[in-house]
C-alpha cells in the first residue's frame, strides 16, 4: 500500500532519508517541540478515512522560534516542508496534532546555536537508534535546504505516485490539455481521425482477398491476414477515441471544471479507457507478433521448403497460442503495475504517455525485440535460399508453382519491416525528447 504523507513520499524509507537530515538540529536541543513536529509531518497519524492529520500551526511556530536561529547561524533557511502557514490552527474545523507541552525551549537561542556549532565541528558517535545517514558535519544542516520543495503547482496537478511525471518532476501530472493548446489538440485530433480512417480503408480493401475466387491469405500467408485484422481493430480504436469525450477516456475530472490526465488505478473507473487500451495497445502488439509469424512462415515454407499440408495447420494453432499468450502477459503486467495513462491527443489509454520508463519497458523494448527477431528470421531465410540456389540452378516445376505466392509474402514482410523501423525511430525520438 501507498505510504501516505502530505509531502507525497512514496515509501517510508524515502521519508526516513529526509528525516535523517534533521539529526544535527535535533541534537542541538533547540526545541522540545521539534521531534513531535517532524514525526507528525513525515510520519503522520492515519485516520480511518484514509487521510492524515497534519501538525498544528502552534506546534510548528513553537519549534520554529527555538530552532530557526540555529539554522540561520549556518546560513540555512527554515525548510519549506515546515512552513507553519500551511498547517491548521488548533481548535479550527480541521483536526491537527499537538503535543500540548509548554513552548519552552531547552536552552536560550545563543546556547542552542553554540551547541549546534559544536555539534558541527566535533564528530560524535551516533546512538544505535539514529540512522546511518545521520552526520554531525555542517554539511548535514545545509541538506535541509532542498528538502522536497515540491514544484508541482498549478496548472499541474500533484499526484501520490512517483511514477506520475511531468518532464522530470515526479509525483506530478499535467492538465487534460497537456502541453498542447486547444487549437493544437483540435488539429492533432483531426489529423489522427483522417489517418485512422485512411488506414482502415486500406486494410478493408485487402480483406475481401481472403474470400476471392483466387484467394490470398491462404496457407503460408495466413499470418498476414491476421496482421491485417489486428491493424483494422487498432484503427477502429483510434476512431473510437476520437469520437469520445476526453473526460470519459484519457482524462478525469478532479475538481469542477478541472481535468487531469488519467493515470494509475484511475483507468479502472473508465470503461472507455480500458476499451481503447485493448483496441490500440493489445492489438498493435498482436500485429507485430503476427508480422514475426509471417516472417517465420516465409522462411520455413520458402527457404526450408516445408509442405503446408503437413505442418501448416498445426503451426497456425501454435501461432495463435503464442501471439495471444504474449499479449495477455503484457496486458496483465501493465494492469498490475497500473502503467496505463491517457494520451490527450488521441484520447486513448496506453502505457508510456507520461512516464518514460513505461514507454521504454512496454513499447520500445517489446517492439524492438520482436522486430529484431523478425529481421533475423528474414536474413536466415535469404541466406538459406542463396545457399540452395548455388547448389542447384533450377527447382522442380511443381515447387515453383506451389510457392508462387511466397514472393508476395516476402514483399509484404519487408514493407512492414520498414514501417516498424519508422515506428521504433519515433519511439526513441519521443523518449529522448522527454529527457
Amino acid at each position: 500500500p501507498l505510504f501516505l504523507n502530505s509531502l507525497l513520499h512514496y515509501t517510508q524509507s524515502e521519508a526516513s532519508q529526509i528525516f535523517s537530515h534533521y539529526t544535527p538540529l535535533l541534537r542541538s536541543n533547540c526545541s522540545t517541540s521539534l521531534l513531535f513536529l517532524l514525526c507528525s509531518r513525515y510520519y503522520p497519524f492515519c485516520t480511518q478515512y484514509n487521510d492524515t492529520l497534519p501538525p498544528c500551526r502552534e506546534l510548528c511556530e513553537c519549534a520554529k522560534r527555538g530552532c530557526e536561529p540555529v539554522l540561520l547561524h549556518h546560513d540555512v533557511p527554515w525548510p519549506a516542508d515546515l512552513d507553519c502557514t500551511e498547517f491548521p490552527s488548533y481548535g479550527s474545523s480541521q483536526l491537527c496534532m499537538h503535543n500540548f507541552d509548554p513552548c519552552n525551549q531547552i536552552r536560550h537561542h545563543n546556547e542552542s546555536t553554540d551547541a549546534a556549532a559544536n555539534a558541527t565541528t566535533t564528530t560524535t558517535p551516533s546512538p544505535p537508534s539514529t540512522t546511518s545517514k545521520a552526520t554531525t558535519t555542517a554539511a548535514s544542516l545545509t541538506q535541509l535546504t532542498p528538502i522536497k520543495e515540491y514544484e508541482c503547482k498549478e496548472p499541474l496537478f500533484a499526484s501520490r505516485r512517483r511514477m506520475d511525471t511531468f518532464g522530470e518532476m515526479e509525483y506530478c501530472k499535467s492538465s487534460c490539455n497537456g502541453p498542447y493548446s486547444d487549437d493544437q489538440l483540435a488539429s492533432g485530433s483531426n489529423w489522427l481521425i483522417a489517418l485512422s480512417v485512411l488506414c482502415l480503408i486500406c486494410v478493408l480493401f485487402s480483406l475481401p482477398a481472403r474470400w476471392a475466387k483466387n484467394p490470398r491469405f491462404r496457407g503460408p500467408e495466413k499470418p498476414a491476414f491476421y496482421l491485417v485484422l489486428c491493424i483494422t481493430i487498432v484503427s477502429l480504436g483510434y476512431i473510437v477515441g476520437a469520437c469520445l469525450s476526453r473526460k470519459s477516456a484519457a482524462c478525469e475530472e478532479v475538481r469542477p471544471n478541472q481535468t487531469t490526465i488519467r493515470t494509475g488505478d484511475q483507468f479502472k473507473s473508465s470503461a472507455a479507457c480500458i476499451l481503447t487500451f485493448l483496441m490500440t495497445y493489445v492489438f498493435s502488439t498482436a500485429a507485430i507478433l503476427w508480422w514475426l509469424m509471417s516472417c517465420l512462415n516465409w522462411s520455413l515454407f520458402c527457404a526450408m521448403q516445408w509442405k503446408w499440408d503437413d505442418q501448416g495447420k498445426s503451426l497456425v494453432l501454435f501461432y495463435h497460442f503464442f501471439v495471444w499468450f504474449v499479449c495477455l502477459i503484457l496486458a496483465v503486467i501493465v494492469f498490475a503495475m497500473s502503467a496505463i495513462d491517457g494520451d490527450v491527443l488521441a484520447n486513448v489509454c496506453t502505457p508510456g504517455n507520461t512516464n518514460a520508463t513505461f514507454l521504454a519497458g512496454f513499447l520500445i523494448l517489446p517492439t524492438l525485440l520482436i522486430f529484431l527477431l523478425g529481421v533475423v528470421v528474414i536474413v536466415l531465410g535469404i541466406v538459406r535460399i542463396i545457399v540452395q540456389r548455388r547448389k542447384s540452378d533450377s527447382r522442380k516445376k511443381e515447387d515453383a508453382v506451389k510457392f508462387s505466392a511466397l514472393p508476395f509474402l516476402f514483399t509484404f514482410n519487408v514493407f512492414n519491416a520498414v514501417i516498424y523501423i519508422i515506428l521504433i525511430t519515433c519511439y526513441f525520438y519521443e523518449r529522448s525528447a522527454r529527457s
